[in-house]
């Protein structure tokens, strides 16, 4: 990348970066840039916005579901953490749950742009979701995470491939380098080995 197509990269970072804090200061004032898509100034993709580990011990993979996983191993940022939380809060049941009958209204909400039937069935499979799930928050967050991650193809552009914000992180992305060499010597559940690779492509 030449130096200024980097500079121009950082700038539009940083533009980026302003728009989405003017929505935090004055959710209801900001008018979104015509022609603009939405869900680069509502809440912009990023891989860097969450990040998705390994357990030390990957014998724990052997009797871990993947909703077990996405609450102990999805590390959401905090800018993320205080958008997620805003739109669970708003949904949530009486329990302090969000039932799976308004996940992808939420998810709709959060994520401010359409998430078509077969992404959404594409995520309750691999997590394992089904019309008796009861989501709290934690669980809500992976998955909100996982489905960022799933729609993040679908809006990177050649312009933007070698930004920051759209890399992952060098400790998930050492974490998940040699995963099949990881996974020799379990018997990790096939769920969430199949979560997993979802994850590490």
């Amino acid at each position: 990348m030449t130096k200024l197509k980097k500079e121009l990269l950082d700038l539009e970072m940083k533009l980026r970066r302003r728009e989405y804090e003017m929505m935090e200061s004055n959710d209801q004032g900001f008018q979104r840039p015509k022609g603009q898509n939405w869900m680069s100034t509502r809440m912009a993709l990023s891989k860097q916005a969450s990040r998705f580990e390994l357990p030390m011990d990957m014998k724990l993979l052997e009797t871990m579901s993947p909703q077990d996983y996405l609450r102990e191993y999805c590390k959401v940022s905090s800018k993320r953490t205080a958008i997620y939380k805003k739109f669970f809060d708003k949904h949530r049941e009486k329990t302090f749950n969000v039932t799976f009958q308004k996940l992808d209204t939420v998810l709709n909400d959060v994520l401010a742009h359409p998430i078509s039937k077969e992404t959404f069935q594409d995520v309750c499979s691999l997590v394992q979701l089904d019309e008796n799930t009861s989501i709290d928050y934690k669980l809500f967050a992976g998955i909100a995470a996982l489905c960022e991650r799933l729609l993040y193809t679908r809006f990177i552009t050649e312009d933007t491939a070698d930004m920051v914000e759209y890399q992952k992180e060098r400790i998930e992305c050492a974490d998940f380098t040699a995963l099949e060499w990881k996974f020799q010597g379990i018997q990790a559940n096939p769920e969430v080995k199949k979560l997993l690779w979802s994850i590490a492509t």
